[in-house]
């Protein structure tokens, strides 16, 4: 499912950790990143405007760790579901 939401040349910046360019590093970059189970998601806020969109809210995984989350979102266009870029901030809260 994560094949069609990025675009063959997205960007995923990780800020202060990593950053990937390309479809397929994209989504190695994330699955890598989170290969963990959820147990927990909570999204607390999202809001779009045009292509842009940002979402932020806290997780906490099988392992009980706990994170809380900030994604900034540019879309190819207004209206399309597919990612051109993506910045995550992530903070482990314990």
């Amino acid at each position: 499912m994560l094949e069609t939401t990025f675009t063959n040349n997205s960007n995923w910046i990780l800020v202060g950790q990593e950053s990937a360019t390309g479809k397929k590093e994209v989504l190695e970059a994330i699955l890598d990143r989170f290969n963990r189970e959820i147990a927990e998601i909570e999204v607390q806020q999202i809001i779009t405007h045009g292509s842009t969109a940002a979402a932020h809210g806290s997780f906490k995984t099988a392992e009980g760790s706990e994170f809380s989350f900030g994604h900034l979102y540019q879309f190819v266009s207004a209206g399309k579901n597919v990612i051109k870029e993506m910045t995550t901030y992530l903070i482990m809260t314990n």
